[in-house]
Order: structure tokens, then sequence, then C-alpha cells
């Protein structure tokens, strides 16, 4: 699990002199190497994907070491090896074969070993062996959720059916009736739209369904969520909350149900959405004065922004009181890296962030 290692200022200072800042930063000189030596051993992968070929395989070696630069960054292995695991799952849905990514690990432990000093290699290569050593012991197909029982757990499979069909009338009547009936608002976003939005993801990462598919689902979703929270008037009682994903980061379904059932539990509520840069953020904390910072992240490898932005609100006396709530996926995979990061807390769902804010707007 990852260390606290001093302020967290002072670790994004020492980024681009860190063996994860050289890392990064030769990322893209590596990944053609790999590409390159990948492709000429196995032909048979160039001929399964054509010209563009050499810019997937690119791009993926790239996304490898990304994840791997992150997990040295933020010291915790597990951050590597969850990638991994999920790359292989995207692979063998995909008819490609596990020996692929296998041979990938080792080219690019290769090169590293070729192309970069002794100190950075000894860091990377106790990882990348350890994630060979997981190939073969790591369940293939994540597990679904839509056929756990739950509250509305019919409604979420019918839900998630319609929006697959490329049905949005369907799945717009399914959620007015659950309105029109008195279901309340919070119940529908946590535990028919939020579960089906898991369910489309999953489905896409086991090649079920397309992009376009999993585009027009989350399209539907978040316009039926500010559907249901366009006519919510709240009086801010239970605080002020700015949201915000970072620069980079454009999936804000998740950080959206936060921000929806926030503004159902009282709080006045100034969300940023996706792809948001560092000064926008830090001049919206300035500006807005709230008691929470919600911020969301869910790839790793964008993780290395957090600390950074919570290091220029600290700094700055009109935003060092403000409460910075974290979540995402790499805070699933490691809660504790929460803490390394210098947030105050973090939430593993929608419910539990608004209980967390409440008590920090409680302090």
């Amino acid at each position: 699990m990852p260390a606290i290692h001093g302020d967290p200022a002072h670790l994004v200072q020492g980024w681009t002199w860190s063996v994860a800042g050289q890392l990064h930063m030769r990322r893209l000189k590596i990944a053609e190497q790999v590409a390159s030596r990948l492709l000429s051993e196995m032909p048979a992968l160039q001929q399964m994907g054509g010209d563009a070929t050499r810019y997937y395989v690119e791009r993926d070696v790239a996304w490898v070491l990304e994840h791997l630069s992150q997990a040295i960054a933020l010291t915790d292995p597990i951050l590597f090896h969850d990638h991994i695991a999920w790359a292989k799952s995207m692979m063998v849905a995909r008819g490609l074969k596990r020996a692929n990514l296998k041979r990938t690990l080792e080219l690019i432990a290769e090169v590293l070993d070729e192309d970069l000093s002794p100190a950075i290699y000894s860091s990377t290569i106790t990882m990348i062996e350890d994630a060979l050593q997981r190939l073969d012991t790591r369940t293939e197909e994540p597990p679904g959720v839509l056929n756990e029982p739950g509250l509305h757990a019919d409604c979420a499979r019918d839900y998630t059916e319609a929006l697959l069909a490329g049905n949005a009338q369907a799945a717009r009547r399914l959620v007015r009736e659950k309105v029109r009936i008195g279901t309340p608002v919070a119940d529908i976003l946590l535990h028919v739209i939020e579960p089906a939005q898991v369910e489309v993801g999953r489905l896409w990462q086991i090649n079920r369904i397309d992009v376009a598919q999993e585009h027009f689902a989350t399209a539907v979703s978040q316009d039926l969520m500010s559907e249901l929270t366009g006519c919510v008037r709240t009086n801010g009682d239970s605080g002020t909350v700015v949201s915000a994903c970072v620069e980079g980061e454009l999936h804000d379904t998740g950080l959206q149900v936060v921000n929806a059932l926030l503004q159902l539990n009282g709080w006045a509520t100034h969300y940023l959405g996706a792809n948001t840069p560092k000064l926008a953020i830090q001049m919206a904390v300035r500006r807005v004065q709230p008691e929470v910072l919600a911020l969301s992240v869910t790839t790793p490898y964008l993780a290395w922004r957090l600390p950074d932005i919570i290091a220029g609100l600290r700094s700055d006396p009109m935003t060092a009181g403000v409460k910075v709530l974290v979540g995402g996926y790499p805070f699933h995979v490691s809660p504790s890296l929460a803490k390394w990061i210098g947030a105050d807390g973090t939430a593993r769902n929608a419910e539990d962030a608004v209980l967390l804010a409440g008590n920090f707007a409680r302090v």
C-alpha cells in the first residue's frame, strides 16, 4: 500500500526528475521500440489489424507504461497489476492471445534494461515480473452486478436492456414511471442508472457491445440525470460543493451521480464536469468558497495530477481550508492512496460520498 512520503507539493516538484517521471517522459520512444519488436515477431498481429496495427500497439504500450510510471510514483504496485488484469480481459475478449500481452511485457522489460538507467530498471522490473506471474491467475471476465438481488434490480435490468437495444424512449419511460409512482430520485440514481452504467462499461470491456452503444447509453443516462435533478431547488443548508474531473479525465458519469445526490441532500452544487484544468479548478474554489471540493479520476495514470491540485489549494490562504474529497477507480483499488496524495478522504460510492461530505461540512 502507499506510504506517506512528505508533503505532496514536494512530491510533485520532484516529478520531472524522479524515476517515474523519467519513465513517463520516455514512454513514447519506448512504445515505438516495443511495437517494432513485437510486430516483427508476430506478423499475424499486423494481418489481423491492418495498417492501423502499429498505431494501436504503440498506444496500448504507452498506456501500460503510464500505469507503470504512476504505480511507481504513487508507490502502489496494485495500480499497475490491476491495469494488466484489465488489459488481459480486453485482449482475450477481442480474440487476442494472452501470450501477446505476456510477450509485450517481456519486451518492455528488455527495452527498459537497454534504454534506461539501472535505477529505473530496478524500480520497474519487480512490478513487471509480478504482473507476468499474475497473468495466469486473474479472472478474465469481470462479474456483472445486475444479476445480484437488490432494490429496483428488475428495473435496472430492464433499463439496461433498453439502452443496449438503442431504445431511448423505453429507457426514459421506465425511469419516468418510477418517478410517477413516487420512487425517490436518489433511489433511481443509485439503484437503476448507476448499476446500469457499470454494466454497460463491463460489457464494453469484454467486447459484448461497441463504443457507439456505450456512448449512446451514457448520453441517455446523463440526460435523465439532468431531468431528474433539474427541478430540485436547494437553499444550500447542507453546504456548498465544487465538483470536477481532472484534466484528461473524460468519464464523468460517476461524478454526476455524486453531484446529483449531493444536490438532492440540500447542497448547493457547482459542477465543472469532465477534463477540467488545474487552474480552472483552483479559480472556481477561490470564487465559490465551498466547504468541499469533490475530484474524480477513473484511471491511475491521471491520479498524479491530484497532488499538484491539492498542494496548490493548500498553499493559497483563500482555499487552504477546503476539504478535498476524491473518488474513482484508483481509490477503489487502493483506498489509502487518498491520504498519500493529500486528500481529506475518499468514498467508494455516491452514498458514502454524501455522508463524508456532510461530516466535512460539520467539522
